[in-house]
């Protein structure tokens, strides 16, 4: 199975989520969601002046009965 991605990019007003000196700051969001095997969401914040970084990793599995 070929792997599909879907990139995708925002910005959010930090509510504090990355500390008291970004809070009510944009910050460049971007979410890669990857569909193949083993669907993925990688979430990535770049605060100013730093590098991007990935805050989340979810890979999605499915009981089957």
């Amino acid at each position: 199975m070929t792997a599909i991605w879907i990139i995708v990019f925002v910005a959010f007003t930090d509510p504090g989520i990355l500390g008291s000196r970004y809070l009510g700051k944009s910050i460049p969001m971007r979410t890669v969601i990857t569909l193949g095997e083993k669907p993925t969401v990688d979430l990535y914040f770049t605060a100013p002046g730093k590098k991007e970084r990935l805050v989340d990793h979810v890979v999605y599995t499915r009981k089957i009965k």
